[in-house]
C-alpha cells in the first residue's frame, strides 16, 4: 500500500513538475479553454490607442471626467483626461514599440512630470484604459458566472520606483494598477477589487474603497492585525507601509507576469475566494495571496456585477509640492481574461494542483 500511495504522489508531481519545463507562448495561452479576453496591445487605433508621440484623439468621447463611469464614454474603451485644459496630451494610454515582450507592441501611460502637468494633483493626471468584459460575474444563481482568471504583465520604471507624488501618511503613496468593478455604479464601491503598488514597489490588494483584503478579517470585510497583506508562503508581508523580510517588491525596468483568480459566493458571506500570483517574466508564477472566506459586499444601488476592467497609475491621494521632475512610465502587455485557469507563461499549465487530502498511510 504504500508504495502504490508513493507512485501516485510521485507521479502527480512529475506531471506538474515536467509542465514547467517550457514556456508557454501568448498566443497559446490566448487558445486555451475559457479565454474571452486576448489583448496584445500591438496595434494602434485598436481599441482607441493612438500612436506613441501622437496628439491627443480631440474628441471628448476619449476623456475622463469627474463622474468616472463607462456610460459617460459609449462604446470606446480608452479613457484619459488628456484632453482638459493646459495638461493636454500628458498621460493618455498609447501604443509603443521600446518595451514590449512577446509581440511588437504594449501599453504605455506615463506619471507625467510637474512640468507637464503644473500645479495639478496627480489623482488629475493619471491615465487609464477602460475595457468592458462583456460578461456579468455575479455571485451564484444568476449573471455569467461567478469565477474568472486573469494574468497580464507589467513594468514600472526605476524612476517610479524611488518616487512618492508628494503623498504622505496612511494609506499612503499607492498607485492603483488594476480595478474589476460594475460600470452601472463606480470603480470605487463594494463591488471593487483593486490591486495597488504602495510604498515605492510592493503591492497589496482592496475592495470596497479602503478595507484591505486579507485573511485576517473580522468577518465583516475589515482587517484585523496583523494585516497579511502578502501571505502566499514565498512572499509574506504583514505591514504594508513597512515592507521588509520576505515581502514581494518590484523592481524597476523589469516585466513581471502578474496573475489572479476570483470565485464569489454569496453577497455578505464569507465564501469568496481570491487568489493573486506574481513573478518576474521567465520565472514560475509564486503566491502572493490567498483568502477563501472574504465577506464581499453588493452595491447599495444599481448593478452588483464584475463587468470591467480598468487598467491605471491613478494615485490615490495629491501631491501639495508638485509632481516629479522628471516623467516616468508603467507598461502593460499581454492581458488574458478567461473563466478557466491560464497557463503559467515560464510553464506549469495554470494555477498550481493542490495537495491531496484524506489520504492515509497503511
Amino acid at each position: 500500500m504504500k508504495r502504490w500511495l508513493f507512485g501516485i504522489l510521485l507521479v502527480l508531481g512529475c506531471l506538474y513538475a515536467g509542465s514547467t519545463d517550457a514556456a508557454v507562448s501568448f498566443a497559446t495561452r490566448c487558445a486555451a479553454a475559457g479565454v474571452f479576453i486576448c489583448e496584445g496591445f500591438n496595434t494602434p487605433g485598436d481599441r482607441g490607442f493612438n500612436v506613441e508621440g501622437s496628439a491627443c484623439p480631440g474628441s471628448s468621447n476619449f476623456c475622463r471626467t469627474t463622474q468616472g463611469s463607462l456610460n459617460d464614454y459609449g462604446s470606446y474603451t480608452f479613457m484619459s483626461n488628456c484632453c482638459s485644459g493646459a495638461n493636454q496630451g500628458v498621460n493618455h494610454p498609447v501604443i509603443t514599440n521600446t518595451q514590449m515582450t512577446e509581440g511588437a507592441g504594449a501599453m504605455r501611460i506615463a506619471f507625467p512630470s510637474n512640468a507637464a502637468c503644473p500645479g495639478d494633483s496627480m489623482s488629475g493626471c493619471d491615465g487609464l484604459w477602460a475595457l468592458p468584459l462583456g460578461k456579468n460575474f455575479h455571485p451564484p444563481g444568476s449573471g455569467d458566472g461567478a469565477e474568472w482568471y486573469w494574468q497580464y504583465k507589467i513594468r514600472y520604471d526605476s524612476y517610479v520606483l524611488t518616487q512618492n507624488y508628494g503623498l504622505t501618511g496612511n494609506p499612503g503613496p499607492a498607485v492603483k494598477q488594476h480595478d474589476w468593478f460594475d460600470s452601472t455604479y463606480s470603480s470605487c464601491a463594494p463591488v471593487e477589487i483593486t490591486s495597488s503598488m504602495v510604498y515605492g514597489s510592493t503591492i497589496y490588494q482592496y475592495t470596497g474603497c479602503g478595507p484591505y483584503l486579507t485573511p485576517n478579517h473580522d468577518g465583516s470585510g475589515n482587517s484585523v492585525s496583523p494585516g497579511d497583506y502578502q501571505n502566499g508562503g514565498a512572499y509574506t508581508c504583514s505591514a504594508y507601509l513597512t515592507p521588509a523580510g520576505t515581502c514581494f517588491q518590484f523592481s524597476g525596468d523589469t516585466w513581471y507576469v502578474y496573475a489572479g483568480h476570483v470565485k464569489l459566493g454569496a453577497y455578505g458571506t464569507q465564501t469568496s475566494t481570491v487568489e493573486i500570483w506574481v513573478a518576474p517574466e521567465g520565472q514560475p508564477l509564486q503566491y502572493l495571496l490567498h483568502v477563501t472566506d472574504w465577506p464581499f459586499q453588493a452595491n447599495p444601488s444599481g448593478g452588483s456585477n464584475y463587468n470591467t476592467l480598468y487598467l491605471e497609475n491613478y494615485i490615490t491621494g495629491a501631491p501639495n509640492n508638485g509632481l516629479p521632475s522628471q516623467t516616468g512610465y508603467v507598461y502593460y502587455d499581454e492581458l488574458i481574461v478567461s473563466t478557466q485557469p491560464i497557463a503559467d507563461p515560464a510553464g506549469g499549465g495554470g494555477t498550481p494542483p493542490a495537495a491531496p487530502t484524506n489520504l492515509r498511510v497503511q
